[in-house]
Parts: C-alpha cells; sequence; structure tokens
C-alpha cells in the first residue's frame, strides 16, 4: 500500500511540476526555483510534502511551499547585505553549533558508557535516611513557559527545541601570545576575554577564584567541542540546523529594523475606537474596578471630621474644599472620581478587612472609614465594576493597541516580503522555473 500510495504521490508532483525548465544541463530536470546562489529541487518539494494529499492539496501545498521559500532566501539575502552587526550574529550562530556538538556528544557519550542503573532500593534507602533533609520552600509544578510574538520565525523551532544557556564565546581580535592563556586546538582564550566577562566590583581573591572557574569552563567547553566535532557521524545535520539558525536570526534582525524604521506605528484614537466598538463583547475585567477618592491623614488632623463629611458628599464645592484645606495635611490624596482604577491598587493601600469576595464588597459599599497605627483613611466608591464586567473603552485601550499594534506588524512584515519578492524578479534575483499561477 505504501508503495502504491508513494507512486501516486510522485505522479501528483511531477504533474506539478511538469512546466518546470532549465538551460543548466547539471539541473534541468531538478531546478524548480532559483535566489541568488540557492536553489530549491523538486527532490527536496518531494521530502517536505505531506504524504496523503490529494492532486489538488499536492499542487497547493507546492505552490505555498515554493512561495514561502523564495520569501525566506530572498530576505535572507538582502538582509545579510544591510545587517551591519552581522559578525555579533555570526558569533551566536558558532556559540549556537558548538552547544549542539557538545550536547549531541554528551549524551551519546553518556547513553553508552555511563553507569546510569540505580535500584528502587537504593533511592528509597537514601531517602528514607534524608527525608528530613527534603522540604519544599514553595509550591512545584512542572512544564515549560514561553513567550514570543507569534509572528517569530523560530516559533516553530521553539516549540520543538526549547533550551537555555549559551556557553561563553570566543573573542575574534586576534590576540598577541603575551595576552593568550590557554589554547585547545585552534581555539584561544586570551585575558582580554577575560577580563570582559569577570563581574565589575570583585575582590582580589575572589577575581582570582572567578578568573580559575572562567577558563576551566572554557577548556572544558572547548576541549569537548573538539572532540566532538571529530566523533560525531551525522555533523551534517547539525551543519544544516545552524545554517537554519542563522538565516532566521539575519531576517529576524532585519525585519525588526525595517519595521522600526519604515512602519507606521500611529495609532489615532479613532481607530481603537472602531476596534473596541467591533470587539468590545471580548473584553472583560478580570478583576474589579472603581472610581471614587482616597485618603490617607494622621489621625489627629484638625480638620478630620470636615474631610469626614467632604471627600463622599459628591459635590464639587465639597472636593474645593478637600483641595483647598485638606491637602497640606493628607499623607495621600487621590482623586480618580474621573477614571477607572483597579480594586486590588487601592485595596492593598488600606489595611482593613475587605473579606474574601472583591466583587461584593465594592457593590454593596459606599465608603470605608478606619484608623489604625496613627492614621485615618478614607474611601468613596462613586461607581464599580464586577469582575467580569465589559470593559470601558479607556480600560481595555492599552490592549486594544497592543492587538493592532501587532497586526500592524504582521501586515508590514507581508507588505515587506512582497515589495522584496517583486523587486527580486525584477531585478533578476530570482529565477522562477515552474508556473505559481495556473
Amino acid at each position: 500500500m505504501k508503495i502504491i500510495t508513494r507512486y501516486i504521490l510522485g505522479i501528483i508532483v511531477l504533474s506539478f511540476l511538469a512546466s518546470c525548465g532549465n538551460n543548466d544541463k547539471a539541473t534541468a530536470k531538478d531546478i524548480l526555483v532559483q535566489v541568488g546562489t540557492e536553489t530549491l529541487s523538486s527532490k527536496e518539494l518531494r521530502a517536505n510534502m505531506p504524504l496523503g494529499l490529494s492532486s489538488s492539496d499536492s499542487t497547493k501545498f507546492a505552490r505555498a511551499y515554493i512561495r514561502s521559500w523564495i520569501d525566506s532566501k530572498l530576505v535572507g539575502e538582502i538582509a545579510a547585505r544591510n545587517i551591519g552587526d552581522i559578525d555579533r550574529i555570526d558569533q551566536l550562530v558558532e556559540e549556537y553549533r558548538n552547544d549542539l556538538i557538545m550536547w549531541e556528544y554528551r549524551q551519546r557519550m553518556y547513553e553508552s558508557h555511563a553507569d546510569k542503573t540505580l535500584s528502587s532500593d537504593s533511592i528509597n534507602a537514601y531517602y528514607l535516611a534524608h527525608k528530613q533533609d527534603f522540604k519544599t520552600s514553595t509550591p512545584y509544578i512542572k512544564g515549560i513557559y514561553i513567550k514570543v510574538p507569534e509572528d517569530s520565525p523560530n516559533i516553530n523551532k521553539l516549540k520543538k527545541w526549547y533550551c537555555s544557556g549559551n556557553a561563553s564565546c570566543g573573542n575574534n581580535d586576534k590576540a598577541t601570545a603575551k595576552d593568550i592563556l590557554v589554547q585547545v586546538g585552534t581555539e584561544t582564550l586570551s585575558s582580554k576575554e577575560l577580563r570582559a566577562n569577570m563581574p565589575l566590583g570583585l575582590s582580589s581573591s575572589d577575581s582570582t577564584k572567578f578568573a580559575r572557574a572562567y577558563i576551566r569552563s572554557w577548556i572544558d567547553s572547548k576541549l569537548v567541542g573538539e572532540i566532538a566535532a571529530r566523533n560525531i557521524g551525522d555533523i551534517d545535520r547539525i551543519d544544516q540546523l545552524v545554517e537554519e539558525y542563522r538565516n532566521d536570526l539575519i531576517m529576524w534582525e532585519y525585519r525588526q529594523r525595517m519595521y522600526e524604521s519604515h512602519a507606521d506605528k500611529t495609532l489615532s484614537s479613532d481607530s481603537i475606537n472602531a476596534y473596541y466598538l467591533a470587539h468590545k463583547q471580548d473584553f472583560k475585567t478580570s478583576t474589579p474596578y472603581i472610581k471614587g477618592i482616597y485618603i490617607k491623614v494622621p489621625e489627629d488632623s484638625p480638620n478630620i471630621n470636615k474631610l469626614k463629611k467632604w471627600y463622599c458628599s459628591g459635590n464639587a464645592s465639597d472636593i474645593e474644599q478637600i483641595e483647598k484645606q485638606g491637602l497640606s495635611e493628607a499623607i495621600h490624596y487621590d482623586y480618580f472620581i474621573d477614571r477607572w482604577v483597579e480594586w486590588e491598587q487601592i485595596e492593598s493601600r488600606i489595611p482593613y478587612d475587605f473579606g474574601n469576595n472583591a466583587n461584593a464588597f465594592v457593590s454593596s459599599h459606599k465608603k470605608v472609614e478606619t484608623t489604625i497605627g496613627g492614621f485615618t483613611y478614607l474611601l468613596y466608591i462613586s461607581d464599580y465594576l464586577k469582575s467580569g464586567s465589559e470593559m470601558p473603552v479607556e480600560v481595555a485601550t492599552q490592549q486594544i493597541k497592543d492587538i493592532l499594534i501587532n497586526k500592524n506588524r504582521i501586515e508590514y512584515d507581508k507588505e515587506l516580503r512582497q515589495q522584496l519578492y517583486e523587486q527580486g524578479v525584477k531585478d533578476g534575483d530570482i529565477k522562477i522555473l515552474c508556473d505559481l499561477e495556473s
């Protein structure tokens, strides 16, 4: 059945590729498209095409894959010519390659040589003898958390690889013989690099300890890297991953710079309001909000009784009296009748038992008066929103801005890719040897 499926798939792919042509003898049958010196072959396309697609879906997949390949290579070509600090990216790539090699080598060595047998008896015996030493100081969970822009070029790789930890990087500057501290193979560690990585403010003894530890760590990483590179059979697979990583870094840097320098990032109040009106059912408060007045004064304030009368009357003339006579005595004064404030921001300022149900409290209390520790706290709640309420536009504004900025970024990225594609075709940087339209 697998043989029949692959045979049918081969016919489907070839039917799409029938329109391909190339004057180069060596690649006449295989090359679909070329960007600069990079080429995409029908073999690579077939290798990436999911099994079981219909003829129509195979054609759609092939067109989408080819266009995506062109976009990535074109942006990469242009980006590499326009990023000034390419050395920094190459340094990151070198670190990444070394990390991959060392990780692969260590894993293989451990799997093939380390004694990994641990009996349940030995584990239980140790636990019984030392269980008083094992205490949790905080709740524990299992999992992974990561937050990245949804259009991050590394999103799929992050989902697959997620790991952290960068090895110390070598210095590209040539070091004189007198600057070199240690050498492993062709790699050297200079005193300049050591100083650059040493934290400021260390004592003489701590500096010596840090230097010894850093040098030993550097030797370990380079030594394992040297040995690993000679003993890993599938180094080509690692180099392919490294090349993809480098291209992704270059493209991400270039797209970020183009967006920051060329995209229109202004958001009008009209666009914010229009989005709010179209999506306001999506914006709900996760905590109560209130409007009102908050005052903290010394309990022996000569105007304390007047303040208690004025702050909750709701009269503009009384607010004027507070600001004329009461502010000189107030430790804190916050007038927020004209804006929504999260309940937690106010609640945290007042030493008072508000109970466990914030919604119930804000909906059943118009004012709070309490004296403790030599201070009197006054809170007037003129209006409230329970958690789960529809957000007013002024509360939802920041969320809407974040959404619109992200949408604008995605749209700009699409426009940039299209512009580069059209310019690449015009300038001859892209040679399309297949029919992508019909």
